[in-house]
């Protein structure tokens, strides 16, 4: 034999422990998943998923292991034992963090993938506080982790038929999977999401999901098109609208259509709105076929409603709600609440303060979650509560775990609201509320008095032995429900006491269903109810053609028009249309889709369902049945397509909608509109924008943005913009900075970047005496850049 046999034959000797290790942690890997799965759900015929999981994972552990003797054979030329050590330390590393990924997988039944670049710090963090993970738990799940794969390396290690060993251990699962195939599988034909996700390897998954993140450009086919073609493209593929402008391509003349004004009557006197996003609502908790009712208040009040039983959510988080709702707002790039600089917009909040509307939010947690209140300020609402405006006689929701303040349940909610209400008569009022009760850490006021009624109400229902499991297994997820059903009943008495009920609309959904309890379908997971009641309502109807929270602002500012005479303005930029009225099943929806980790890459266009590369046929209760149909295929492709690149190009330019029909819309106007496009350099360090005499000291408010691009390759940020307020002798009064950041730009030179930044200017820089409004750019830091068309405008209510 020769020496590079021999070297070659001790090599693969060596690589047989690692590769066994490896093979057996996988195995391993899969039983505790099965363990962990059976603890936190319930799921039919489990094992014989994990199972036949095992067998799928085959592949997977070819890469890992390739992958650990590539390193194996780097080091052996150099040190034979280090090289072994290499090999057991990357399969040691590599099962370890499985572990988190794991464990993600089994608190949320969704794989972890690039969603962690697409949330803040400050979004994870907050996730990780309210999860109520218990961390000794963890520290000793890791420290047993170890002693196991110690005392599996030392077992292989000391093994002296490995490789029979190994054999025997393939045969073993090549029969197991036989097995699995027969008794494991979905019927025929099916869909089933729940078993999709087992068989997933979610490591695996999330390497995928990151690699494409970092190195795989999506596929569009739209992408290097001219953006004149691009949005011509877009309007012809969504027709519904009627479209007038390239330039702001969402910008429409609005669809006056009235599908609610039929239940309400006409009258001079417009009606109270109140919204109410319950968060976790998912619309299977009030199906009448559910063999436990949970809500009975919300099942009641749907019976004297319109209630849409195939309404769908726009997104996977409740980031999505709230633009969509009031707004019918595009998704933006990661979310429009979320944007650095999103653009003007028009909501119910801003339009509806033209007629005399007093706007409210009433939250019990962090404003600043999702970023509630930076986009509800830039709307101009009126008030703003959360977390931080609850007195002493409220008890603050702690994590027991990390000793997180959450904030306070959705009876501190309600029962907050209506404190102030003792002080604040106005009655003509839009006031959204978004519960937070059925949200992670799912802590819950009076919990003893909860668990025993719970219990009796699942000691009283007909439960067959795998329902009575079920209500079991979520017990702790599910009787928040129970919780925040009191806190809207006990809202909903307390409302009928007040002056105005009679003239009230109330609408109530969900953000999403809750993600802790095991979805049925890809569908199901945006599958939320839509209540709309009102003392005003002249009939109630179950209303089963789909519909989603795009069309719900559109069909609201047309009733208040054209039944009660509010102004609507005559142009919009709504994405969706007045929501669908036809009791029975049907689809005219068209609703892209954003998921956990805000892509948009789903849409539901009439009754089928594009997701990713798969397309469904849409059936009643959301059901999925699998299509090939290459021409459907294709037409719901191409929308996702257009629908993403108008919708980043928005983002981009900033031009959602004109300033002025925003002008017109919101009852603002405009003070301050310039053009200007000059060069900085680091020999200069300030540059005039504007002056803008004040009279009278009249201006209260002002806020608009400035946006433009910046030619210099290696610019990151801009000069600083200040905003200086001078009395009649310029002395400063005020002086406010606001920081420039610079964004890449697609489709030009690499030199060049955007930016645009929303502006907003309150009462408290208004100060008496202020006679003189300046604004410059301070270059602090000494740019040399180009700044071109850079566009600044500045709308005031109160300047007369």
């Amino acid at each position: 034999m020769s020496l590079r046999d021999k070297k070659t034959r001790e090599f693969l000797l060596l690589t047989r422990t690692p590769i066994i290790t490896n093979l057996l942690f996988f195995v391993i890997g899969r039983g505790a998943e099965g363990f962990l799965m059976s603890s936190y759900h319930h799921l039919d015929n489990l094992w014989g998923s994990i199972i036949l999981a095992v067998i799928y994972d085959l592949p997977v552990f070819a890469i890992v292991s390739l992958l650990g003797i590539t390193l194996m054979l780097v080091v052996f030329p150099i040190d034979k034992k280090v090289s072994l050590y290499c090999g057991i330390f990357f399969v040691f590393i590599f099962h370890l963090f499985h572990l988190p990924i794991l464990y993600f997988f089994i608190l949320t039944f969704t794989p972890l993938d690039r969603l962690v670049f697409a949330h803040s710090w400050q979004e994870i963090i907050t996730t990780i506080k309210t999860a109520g993970i218990n961390y000794k738990l963890i520290v000793i799940r890791l420290l047993f982790f170890v002693v196991v794969f110690a005392g599996v390396v030392w077992s292989v290690s000391s093994l002296k038929e490995r490789v029979k060993f190994a054999k025997s251990l393939f045969a073993s699962l090549l029969v197991l999977s036989v097995l699995a195939a027969v008794f494991g599988q979905s019927k025929p034909g099916s869909f089933d999401y729940r078993r999709q996700m087992i068989y997933l390897h979610k490591s695996a998954f999330f390497y995928t999901e990151v690699y494409r993140h970092f190195f795989s450009s999506e596929s569009n086919p739209y992408l290097n098109l001219p953006k004149e073609y691009q949005i011509q493209k877009y309007h012809q593929l969504f027709p519904a609208h009627e479209y007038f402008c390239t330039e702001y391509p969402f910008m429409i003349r609005r669809n006056v259509s009235n599908p609610l004004g039929s239940f309400f009557p006409e009258s001079e006197n417009p009606p109270t709105v109140v919204l109410i996003i319950v968060e976790g609502l998912g619309n299977d908790f009030l199906d009448s076929n559910s063999p436990m009712a949970l809500m009975p208040f919300l099942d009641s009040l749907r019976k004297e409603s319109l209630y849409w039983d195939h309404f769908l959510g726009v997104g996977e988080r409740s980031y999505a709600v709230l633009p969509a709702m009031i707004g019918s707002l595009p998704h933006g790039e990661i979310g429009f609440s979320l944007l650095r600089d999103m653009p003007l917009h028009l909501t119910l909040v801003n339009q509806l303060s033209v007629s005399g509307y007093k706007t409210g939010f009433y939250y019990g947690q962090g404003g600043y979650f999702h970023a509630k209140y930076a986009f509800l300020k830039r709307n101009n609402i009126d008030v703003f509560v959360d977390k931080s405006d609850y007195g002493k006689n409220f008890e603050i929701i702690v994590d027991e775990h990390s000793g997180y303040h959450w904030g306070y349940h959705d009876q501190a909610l309600f029962r907050n609201y209506f404190k102030t209400r003792e002080t604040d008569k106005n009655n003509l009022r839009l006031d959204i509320f978004f519960t937070g009760t059925m949200h992670s850490p799912f802590i819950i006021d009076q919990e003893e008095y909860y668990d025993e009624k719970y219990q009796l109400l699942i000691n009283a229902s007909d439960l067959t032995p795998d329902q009575r499991s079920y209500y079991n297994q979520y017990e702790r997820y599910l009787k928040t429900l129970l919780f925040t059903d009191d806190a809207l009943r006990y809202f909903f008495d307390e409302y009928s006491r007040l002056e105005g009920f009679d003239n009230t609309i109330f609408i109530i959904t969900g953000d999403h269903p809750m993600t802790e309890v095991p979805i049925q379908s890809l569908l199901k997971r945006y599958h939320v109810p839509l209540i709309l009641y009102s003392p005003m309502l002249q009939k109630s109807q179950v209303i089963s053609s789909i519909s989603s929270q795009f069309d719900v602002m559109p069909a609201i500012m047309n009733l208040l028009e054209q039944n009660f005479g509010v102004f609507a303005g005559e142009f919009g930029h709504m994405f969706g249309t007045p929501i669908d009225t036809i009791a029975h099943f049907s689809s005219r929806a068209v609703a892209p889709l954003m998921r956990g980790n805000r892509t948009v890459d789903e849409i539901v266009v009439d009754d089928y369902f594009l997701s990713g590369n798969t397309l469904f046929t849409i059936k009643e209760n959301m059901e999925l049945v699998p299509l090939v149909d290459p021409e459907v295929f294709s037409r719901l492709s191409n929308m996702l397509h257009a629908y993403n690149i108008v919708n980043n190009k928005v983002v981009e330019t900033g031009k959602l909608v004109s300033d002025s029909i925003f002008a017109v819309n919101t009852g603002l106007q405009i003070i301050k509109d310039t053009l200007i496009s000059f060069k900085v350099n680091s020999e200069r360090q300030y540059y005039d924008i504007f002056q803008l005499p004040l009279e009278d000291d009249l201006l209260q408010l002002a806020f608009g943005f400035i946006r433009g691009d910046v030619a210099d390759a290696c610019a990151e940020n801009l000069p600083t913009l200040i905003f200086e307020l001078r009395d009649a002798d310029n002395k400063v009064l005020r002086w406010k900075p606001m920081g420039l950041q610079t964004f890449p730009k697609s489709s030009v030179p690499n030199n060049v970047r955007y930016f645009n930044r929303f502006l907003e200017l309150d009462h408290d820089f208004f100060v008496p005496g202020g006679k003189l409004l300046n604004v410059y750019l301070w270059n602090e830091h000494g740019y040399n850049i180009e700044l071109i068309n850079l566009e600044f405008k500045l709308f005031s209510s109160t300047l007369f």
